[in-house]
């Protein structure tokens, strides 16, 4: 719901010199400061002031909470007219006073004489719960933390935590407008600031911080889009797990990750042993695919066709595309990140059920390197595993590999399994998930292994365990975000729960930040988990 208050009164002028004959505009405030709180209501967290001029002008807010106070300064330069100037990391449930103070390009100033006053709403009962373990300011990187928080009872969210773990923002998918979302979303920052939702596996939303909708699109080749005319049609099967915005004269606007099925003939039906077959089966790969802003398809790489379709490793015979084409498929790769590298114009892709971080020409297609386990690849991919330098472990399972300089690459390993058939996998209770950091030497085509935060349950060092999902993200001050964010709680209850951990890039690496969101009830207690994690910048001073 939109609420609005009005400051009215008597008009203020300041004069640039006396006379009644002076040239110089009167500086007034010609229409009262309004202030509209949560302008749309999945963005509740917010408020913007409207605020008019008669001459152009800068406007400064003073916010204060009760117990922080900070400054807000217009972003759209000298202009008579501010029609929405944004107040961000707001509290839940607090009172709030702003005092707007306008200002014009010969230096003179002008206050309003009435304060605005509004109170942020509370959060919901239904909010996943967040618990902060450790916090430690000085040691962190600046900037608020970023939850991708999947709630398949209540609703997904995108929070935003302030250092010390409290909410300072969030996105209520349940509220979003008709036709923007269907069950679920996964969410991942743009550079302009804004955030674009991956919608159901089909749809893509840019949304900003005010919760306004940018743009729309939607992968129309099996499912048709919900509502009418708010996506663009992009001639794809899907959009899953990952978004790039590609470089300005690259000839599309965004990268995503999407599939493709294929009937192949004699596929096995065992990732132990694959001479056991069906005579056939759709088998599901993925797409790189670009798309031009008004939803033109650009390039589109299959993977299918650049790797082995036949290489069986542990849940490659999944069936998680099976409700998306509405028949049996085989989840061969599973791809769940895709990153750009603009030196040498190449994509690496994390396949996570081929245990694979593969690097790849982006225009021609072709496979450069290959890291990950050298276990049933054929002799005509054998030129392209990178070789493990002593000390090396694999990953398993892998999530969102991270290019950093220097041929390094951050990524979070799940662990699961830590084999590939027919070695038999690691049991549950004894795997473990690390964020790992490798160095890729293109020249020798090696790779090392440089640093990692995470290690076996043996009681030597710290250990933990997503079985799905997660991130490892490098921070401007050389720490390292973890988002240990698919974890099991064990019986009786087996819900669900996440952690985040902000880490020092050392060895042992320390915790300078940990927050969990874990429903702690002893009965029925409710499952959350955390996609990825980010450090965004701080919304405010």
């Amino acid at each position: 719901m939109r609420r609005f208050l009005c400051a009215s009164f008597t008009t203020l002028a300041v004069t640039g010199c006396s006379g009644s004959h002076s040239s110089t505009p009167q500086l007034l405030i010609t229409s009262a400061p309004v202030l509209s709180v949560s302008p749309n209501a999945w963005a509740p967290l917010v408020a913007v002031v409207a605020i008019e001029t008669s001459v152009p002008t800068e406007v400064s807010l003073q916010i204060s909470d009760g117990t922080a106070s900070w400054t807000v300064d217009s972003d759209d330069g000298l202009v008579a007219r501010h029609p929405q100037i944004a107040i961000l990391g707001l509290h839940p449930g607090r009172a709030h006073t702003v005092l707007a103070t306008v200002r014009d390009e010969r230096g003179r100033s002008l206050t309003a004489p009435t304060t605005l006053a509004f109170t942020t709403p509370a959060l919901p009962a239904d909010f996943p719960p967040i618990r902060v373990t450790t916090a430690a300011p000085a040691r962190m990187q600046a900037g608020n933390t970023m939850l991708n928080i999947v709630d398949a009872q209540n609703g997904d969210k995108l929070v935003m935590l302030d250092p010390l773990g409290e909410v300072v923002w969030y996105l209520d998918h349940t509220l979003l407008p008709q036709g923007a979302t269907r069950p679920s979303f996964l969410a991942t920052p743009l550079p302009n600031g804004h955030f674009m939702l991956i919608v159901d596996r089909c749809g893509l939303v840019e949304v900003d911080m005010l919760g306004h909708v940018h743009g729309a699109w939607w992968a129309n080749n099996i499912l048709p889009a919900p509502g009418t005319g708010f996506y663009r049609p992009v001639a794809a099967d899907s959009f899953h797990h990952d978004v790039l915005v590609l470089p300005a004269d690259s000839g599309a606007a965004f990268a995503t990750l999407s599939t493709e099925r294929v009937t192949l003939p004699n596929y096995p039906n065992s990732v132990v042993d694959p001479s056991l077959q069906d005579p056939s089966a759709e088998v599901v790969g993925d797409v790189i695919v670009e798309f031009a802003s008004d939803g033109t398809v650009v390039r589109e790489i299959p993977l299918l066709a650049q790797l082995d379709p036949y290489r069986m490793c542990y849940d490659t015979l999944g069936n998680y595309w099976d409700d998306h084409y509405g028949t049996t498929t085989r989840d061969w790769s599973h791809g769940n990140a895709l990153c750009y590298d603009a030196n040498d114009n190449s994509y690496v892709v994390s396949l996570r059920h081929q245990e694979a971080i593969v690097k790849l020409d982006r225009t021609s297609g072709l496979i450069d390197w290959i890291l990950g386990p050298h276990e049933r690849w054929l002799p005509q991919w054998q030129g392209q595993l990178l070789s493990p330098m002593p000390g090396l472990d694999w990953q398993y399972h892998q999530h969102a590999p991270e290019l950093l300089p220097g041929g390094r690459i951050l990524v979070f390993d799940n662990g699961d399994n830590r084999a590939v058939p027919p070695a038999p996998g690691l049991p549950f209770d004894d795997s473990w998930s690390r964020a790992v950091e490798f160095k890729v030497d293109g020249t020798t085509r090696t790779v090392a292994q440089t640093w990692a935060y995470g290690q076996a349950p043996d009681g030597s060092g710290a250990s933990f365990y997503s079985f799905f999902v997660g991130d490892a993200n490098t921070l401007d001050n050389g720490n390292v975000l973890v988002c240990d964010g698919g974890k099991l709680q064990p019986a009786p209850h087996f819900n669900l729960y996440a952690r985040v951990a902000e880490v020092t890039h050392t060895t042992p690496p320390e915790v300078v930040f940990e927050a969990y969101v874990l429903d702690e009830s002893s009965t029925a207690p409710k499952s959350y988990f955390v996609y990825r994690a980010f450090r965004v910048p701080a919304l405010h001073p």
